[in-house]
């Protein structure tokens, strides 16, 4: 084991020295060039990381090689394929919510790591869905993040059984609704008559589903 944490030193070592050689010498080479070193080290170390971690898995290498990676892939699509505005931060949002998301969903222990996962991914849509849309389409921003902040606490009232989550959740989500409903033009009277219908619903099969469940504890 010791063998092993200090093989993965060494690489990790040599990864950080050879980041710290071209930021020394960043400003001494051509922006064209300097892009290019920079591309090639990081995705070199990726690699290396990547070999290693095949050999001897360690976090500490599988992180160093994702960041190494995903930095030379935002390099190489900014410098050299010149993309730019709103999908540049929505892919840097996507590439650190990834391993949120998959440590979540691999390890039925860590499930709180999917809360930064969703919001990483979240904030991300947001940012496309702006940059696509018309102008006339942001009166629907309030409406996302509306729908955005409701939907984990109605999901986590029925995964956790605590109904008393679907309180906010539902008020999110009608308050969303509205919003909508108000920019395709439907009228308030739908939701006067629609929103009371539901909660009533929705109360009686809280009802329901406590009845039940107080019948089945007695026996």
């Amino acid at each position: 084991m010791d063998t092993r944490n200090s093989r993965n030193q060494i690489w990790i070592g040599l990864v950080i020295i050879a980041i710290g050689v071209l930021a020394l010498v960043n400003n001494l080479v051509s922006p064209v060039l300097m892009s290019w070193a920079w591309i090639i080290t990081l995705g070199a170390s990726a690699v290396i990381c990547a070999w290693q971690y095949s050999r001897h898995p360690e976090i500490g290498t599988a992180i160093v090689g994702y960041v190494t990676g995903s930095v030379a892939l935002v390099i190489l699509l900014t410098s050299q394929l010149h993309i730019s505005g709103a999908i540049v931060p929505v892919l840097i949002l996507a590439l650190i919510g990834l391993p949120f998301l998959y440590a979540g969903l691999r390890n039925s222990d860590k499930r709180g790591l999917l809360v930064p996962a969703y919001v990483m991914f979240a904030i991300a849509l947001l940012l496309l869905f702006t940059e696509m849309a018309d102008h006339r389409m942001d009166e629907l921003v309030p409406t996302y993040v509306m729908a955005v902040i409701g939907l984990p606490f109605v999901v986590m009232a029925f995964v956790t059984q605590k109904y008393a989550l679907l309180i906010p959740g539902g008020i999110l989500l009608v308050i969303g609704s509205f919003l909508a409903g108000s920019f395709v033009g439907v009228g308030p009277q739908v939701f006067t008559i629609g929103i009371p219908v539901i909660l009533i619903a929705s109360g009686a099969l809280l009802l329901l589903r406590g009845g039940s469940n107080g019948q089945k504890a007695k026996h």
